[in-house]
């Protein structure tokens, strides 16, 4: 089972910055684990912060792509959304901790879907291997899967 980090999410969405080659690689991949994978809830918020920005500074086509692209995931989704409870935003809060302990700073959101994941038993793709590899072991670069 897995969990997409908003960064690895992203590469199947309207503003993909991935090559041709690269983007049929990770299309493979998810088509052949789709039912094995899961989206965070701090995913669609980060998404959404993203259009409303958009929105402000008059992007309102891309801001209008992103959004529907978003809805339609959660949709696609959702019976895999990863809801944040309780447990979740202690071992949240743990594993910001650890990760400042070790001298990295994550972000709040990034702590959240760590939490998810490690909660859940997930394998967390993500591009951003040199935080979330601070606060859980369980992580994979999505441009090495394959």
């Amino acid at each position: 089972m897995f969990l997409l980090d908003t960064d690895a999410l992203s590469f199947s969405g309207p503003t993909s910055a991935l090559n041709e080659r690269e983007r049929a690689r990770w299309h493979d991949w998810i088509r052949a684990h789709h039912e094995d994978i899961h989206m965070s809830v701090v995913t669609i918020m980060e998404v959404r912060f993203g259009v409303e920005r958009l929105l402000r500074k008059g992007a309102t086509s891309k801001a209008n792509r992103l959004k529907s692209w978003i809805v339609a995931l959660e949709v696609a989704h959702r019976d895999r959304l990863v809801k944040v409870d309780a447990s979740i935003a202690h071992h949240a809060g743990v594993l910001l901790a650890k990760a400042e302990a070790k001298g990295f700073s994550p972000s709040t959101e990034d702590a959240l879907i760590a939490a998810s994941a490690a909660l859940n038993s997930f394998t967390l793709i993500t591009r951003n291997h040199r935080d979330m590899s601070a606060m859980i072991d369980d992580c994979m670069d999505p441009l090495s899967l394959g």
